[in-house]
């Protein structure tokens, strides 16, 4: 996945796509603003937005679930 985000990425910055920090997390704002702004690159760049969401979402859950074991094995942990 962090390929195909590389990847993506690489081909937009080569075309000179400047895209903004707060359209990843709104898709409302996101289409509205991939399709005023960059109307001919609209599937490379919802193809980035939905990728770098979906790693954002992973990394979060694999966060949760590294800090629940620890918590589960700190408070099971017999003194």
């Amino acid at each position: 996945m962090r390929l195909k985000i590389i990847k993506i990425y690489k081909e937009l910055r080569d075309q000179n796509i400047e895209i903004e920090p707060g359209i990843i997390f709104n898709r409302e704002r996101s289409e509205a603003y991939i399709a005023q702004n960059y109307p001919e690159h609209t599937n490379q760049v919802r193809a980035l937005t939905t990728n770098l969401r979906r790693l954002l979402l992973f990394g979060l859950m694999g966060l949760i679930i590294i800090v629940s074991i620890f918590v589960y094995v700190y408070l099971n942990n017999p003194q």
